[in-house]
């Protein structure tokens, strides 16, 4: 095998694994805002914000198993959208809530994205 062949064989390789560890954390993080809905959630608006996430999950889920999966390069750009909100946590809740969580998730999430980004293909 030459070097160009295991290259992109290791690239290949690394881009799938990548690719499942997002449906993986996106599936986590759905049934987790799931769960806030009915276990966590005091109130009226803290079941909307987590309906919000929910949906955000959802739709971030449906984007990576079909288009993004399919090639579609609006797909990649289009699954940043839901790791804009998961930093925010940090900001608006400080350190004693879950932002450092949704932080360290976001930054996975994020290399995920960049190993996983579809390239040309002849």
């Amino acid at each position: 095998m030459t070097q160009t062949a295991q290259t992109t064989t290791d690239v290949s390789r690394a881009a799938g694994i990548a690719f499942w560890v997002l449906i993986a954390l996106t599936c986590f993080w759905t049934a987790v805002h799931v769960a806030g809905i009915f276990f966590i959630a005091d109130g009226d608006d803290e079941r909307l914000l987590f309906t919000c996430y929910a949906t955000l999950n959802v739709l971030a889920l449906v984007v990576l198993l079909v288009p993004f999966r399919g090639g579609q390069p609006w797909a990649w750009a289009a699954s940043w959208i839901p790791l804009v909100p998961n930093v925010l946590v940090m900001p608006v809740l400080g350190r004693e809530g879950p932002g450092p969580q949704y932080l360290a998730a976001s930054a996975v999430m994020a290399v995920c994205l960049l190993l996983a980004r579809p390239t040309a293909r002849p």
